[in-house]
């Protein structure tokens, strides 16, 4: 209680040394009821076409995102799909490629296996007739 009153005291003082002498000022004037005249000079104009420029701008790109996120997303599931089936179709390539590039592999490894153990008996059979014969 006594910090409000001290508060309130310390208000008033302060607004009684803050007012100035009324004696020679009017009733103020109420400028709501008269129209105000605007003179626009060339920049005046520049400046208020720019500012609805900018407005309209801002306008159409606020539509333009909103027509975007709220459209439709069949193209974009459409899209995605077929991205997927591309993406197995490689996948699918890719490993039909590493199958036959083993198979590939597998089958040339027997070929040098096979002639390397001919080869082998071949060059046991000339040591064995060197062998006999000496």
């Amino acid at each position: 209680m006594n910090l409000e009153r001290l508060k309130v005291e310390a208000e008033e003082k302060f607004l009684q040394e803050v007012q100035f002498n009324k004696k020679y000022c009017g009733p103020i004037k109420d400028f709501s009821k008269t129209p105000t005249e605007i003179k626009y000079n060339e920049a005046a104009i520049l400046r208020e076409n720019l500012i609805l420029l900018k407005k309209k701008k801002e306008e159409e790109e606020k539509l333009n995102r909103i027509i975007i996120e709220k459209k439709d997303t069949k193209e974009f599931e459409i899209w995605k799909k077929e991205m997927e089936e591309n993406d197995n179709i490689k996948r699918m390539e890719e490993i039909s490629k590493r199958k036959i590039l083993n198979e590939l592999s597998k089958e040339n490894t027997q070929d040098i296996k096979s002639k390397k153990i001919a080869e082998n008996k071949l060059n046991m059979l000339k040591l064995k007739e060197e062998v006999i014969n000496h």
